[in-house]
């Protein structure tokens, strides 16, 4: 069934690849009648169930597994902008121009831990779970919490800690890494995103709501 399932939306997206001039009407056609299309679907099905499996990633790996890493119930009023007395390391200022909206209140949260093992564009690091952004995102709220109550996963020295939050209709993600003076927050913008980067030097860190 899943294999099915699998060529029927293969099918599809190289209806729509020809569709849009991607792929020749020819070049299609042999696609699709192919026998090697099952085959291929098949091998990426199998590897993406295996990465699913192990909790991994294209560029992650879950390292908070067989841990209740479980943030309490948050009533949303917190920002980033407002926490320098918890940052002792400083807030980056574009949080006061761009991230002031209070969340949304929170039941809690069951959360995961993921350590990067491949550099990479840091959009595609986050999309590499393969969910919809609005699934891996905190409020400011759930993400002062999470350091507050959870400071063995952020408080690590050369370790650099990462959190997606809406705001308004815009993805923001932040980074937490310990400083001389105490922890420091820094905001990457819908604009700093695409153009970001992570290197795997030292422990970087991807935090989301368990999936």
């Amino acid at each position: 069934m899943v294999a099915v399932a699998g060529r029927k939306t293969a099918v599809g997206l190289l209806k729509e690849s020809s569709k849009n001039g991607e792929l020749s009407s020819i070049d299609t056609q042999r696609l699709i009648a192919s026998s090697r299309l099952s085959a291929a679907i098949a091998k990426v099905v199998r590897n993406e169930i295996l990465m699913i499996a192990q909790g991994r990633t294209e560029y992650l790996k879950l390292i908070s597994h067989g841990r209740n890493v479980i943030i309490k119930a948050t009533d949303g009023t917190r920002i980033i902008a407002d926490a320098e007395r918890i940052f002792l390391g400083g807030v980056d200022d574009d949080f006061r121009t761009y991230a002031v909206s209070r969340g949304e209140v929170k039941r809690k949260t069951a959360t995961e831990v993921y350590q990067l093992t491949k550099k990479g564009p840091l959009r595609n690091i986050f999309g590499s779970f393969g969910v919809n952004f609005n699934q891996l995102c905190f409020t400011q709220d759930q993400i002062i919490e999470f350091f507050e109550s959870k400071p063995e996963w952020v408080c690590q020295e050369n370790c650099w800690t990462y959190f997606m939050f809406k705001e308004g209709n815009e993805y923001f993600i932040l980074c937490m890494c310990l400083c001389e003076d105490g922890t420091y927050v820094d905001l990457f913008r819908p604009s700093d995103i695409e153009g970001a980067e992570l290197e795997t030097d030292g422990s970087v860190r991807v935090v989301v709501p368990k999936l």
